[in-house]
């Protein structure tokens, strides 16, 4: 049985701007997905405590109140880290307020179970994306450490909530899957690249030629880039038999620390 491990980093020490590979795009990619990070984590835990009285088996019960735990503690995280963001002079709060409008739109005209199919496909792109980063430790090593601790537990919590949000779904009596996913992953590939983009307008690092050239390599690069090496996890998903437990993700997990 999972648990949560909270984390409360020092936010007030001298941290340098561009903490990943010194790169404005790295940084501002990641940041464009932390400023996603409160209310989505919101979300998520509000979708699953709507079945929450469904849900019988006690290790169940535990799974899931342990997950809001987590996904409370990442919201408080994220938030600490979106208020650096915003010391730079850069638009953290503006972009939060575009995911809140986002998000109350789709509790206006989504049901609940619509709420919780939605958490379940998103739980799979950050649990994939989790992978991601877990298996390509060069990654996390040119990060700045108080960064690289951050997402590191971020992403061994998420790989350890994995199958909540399905799990109350199937309790619940299930939902078209294959059909949100696909329009979850729009929604949430296209609110990253908005992001990113307008927090390197902002910060005068969109048209520059370095900008380029470590978006390709972050995304596109064959032996670690985000898009290239998704592709497939992502299609999992698709399998008419898929649930996330089919993984075992615990050697990958015990490379780690969570703190």
């Amino acid at each position: 049985m999972f648990k949560e491990q909270p984390l409360k980093q020092d936010w007030t020490q001298d941290l340098p701007k561009y903490y990943f590979d010194n790169s404005p795009f790295k940084t501002h990619f990641l940041s464009g997905l932390s400023v996603i990070f409160p209310l989505g984590e919101k979300f998520f835990i509000d979708s699953v405590k709507n079945y929450q009285d469904k849900i019988i088996d006690a290790d169940r019960k535990e799974e899931l109140l342990t997950f809001i735990k987590q996904e409370n503690w990442h919201s408080y995280a994220h938030q600490k880290y979106n208020l650096w963001v915003a010391s730079h002079g850069l638009p953290a709060e503006y972009l939060e307020q575009l995911t809140f409008k986002k998000l109350e739109r789709v509790k206006q005209k989504i049901n609940k179970r619509g709420w919780l199919c939605i958490s379940v496909g998103s739980e799979h792109i950050t649990s994939i994306m989790a992978e991601h980063l877990l298996k390509h430790p060069e990654l996390l090593d040119t990060m700045h450490p108080h960064f690289r601790q951050l997402w590191t537990w971020h992403a061994i919590e998420e790989l350890e909530h994995k199958s909540v949000a399905i799990n109350t779904l199937n309790t619940a009596g299930g939902g078209n899957l294959r059909f949100v996913m696909i329009l979850t992953t729009i929604s949430f590939v296209s609110d990253i690249i908005r992001n990113t983009i307008i927090l390197l307008h902002a910060d005068k690092q969109l048209f520059k030629w370095k900008t380029l050239q470590d978006a390709i390599s972050l995304l596109f690069n064959f032996k670690n880039g985000f898009v290239t090496k998704l592709v497939m996890p992502w299609f999992s998903f698709m399998k008419k038999d898929f649930h996330p437990d089919q993984i075992d993700h615990t050697p990958l997990m015990s490379k780690y620390s969570k703190i």
